[in-house]
């Protein structure tokens, strides 16, 4: 009986081991994933809108609201 316990307590801490893991794999898969897009705000310079960047914030300044 003790045996039969301690083997279901050794299989449910192997797969909740291999469900944490594979969930810190695919946390760390999708950051990286996110981090190769790179992208450039810029105006098209017609409507006098002023883009500026201070790390990974744009600033949109000036322009014209329609509507």
């Amino acid at each position: 009986m003790i045996s039969n316990q301690r083997n279901k307590y050794v299989i449910a801490l192997f797969i909740s081991s291999l469900l944490i893991i594979g969930f810190l794999l695919h946390s760390i898969l999708l950051t990286m994933g996110y981090a190769a897009i790179t992208t450039t705000i810029t105006s098209d310079g017609t409507l006098g809108t002023q883009v500026t960047q201070n790390g990974s914030v744009y600033n949109i300044d000036g322009g014209t609201i329609k509507g």
